[in-house]
């Protein structure tokens, strides 16, 4: 059974984070029962997702190579499909700087599972500098962006 969010978006379990020019960053939380992600801006808006479990990572150097991916990857494909695409277009498992960000998640964890679930990211990932900021925010962040959910 996933966490609940506040379980999950807490500064420990924040993980990486991907900003956009002209936005503020997207941060990204995982724990052994489940990940999520923070939105704070985006043409559709802000937005806490729900936690999901099965979640699975690429980073690529470009976006080109991420853009590549994504053509070669979509919803109903394995997770041995995911990883197997992603080291064939160049990506990483693990989050590094500047890097292109692409996820996925699937209804099971084992290599047989299918996504149900994918997303391109628009930025790259920050460095260890900014991140480190990030995470000593992330509590009023996440307070902030659940106060405006209920207003709305």
């Amino acid at each position: 059974m996933p966490y609940t969010e506040d379980e999950v978006y807490k500064q420990e379990n924040l993980r990486f984070a991907t900003h956009e020019q002209g936005r503020a960053p997207t941060l990204y939380f995982r724990t052994g029962h489940g990940s999520g992600r923070l939105r704070q801006e985006h043409p559709d808006g802000p937005k806490i997702q729900d936690i999901r479990m099965h979640t699975s990572h690429a980073f690529f150097p470009t976006e080109r190579q991420q853009r590549e991916f994504a053509a070669s990857f979509s919803e109903g494909m394995t997770r041995s499909d995911f990883r197997r695409l992603r080291t064939a277009h160049g990506g990483r498992h693990t989050p590094t700087e500047g890097y292109h960000h692409y996820e996925a998640s699937f209804d099971a964890h084992q290599g047989a599972g299918q996504a149900v679930v994918t997303h391109r990211s628009g930025g790259t990932v920050v460095g260890q500098n900014q991140l480190s900021t990030l995470r000593s925010a992330t509590s009023g962040i996440y307070t902030q962006m659940k106060s405006a959910f209920r207003r709305k």
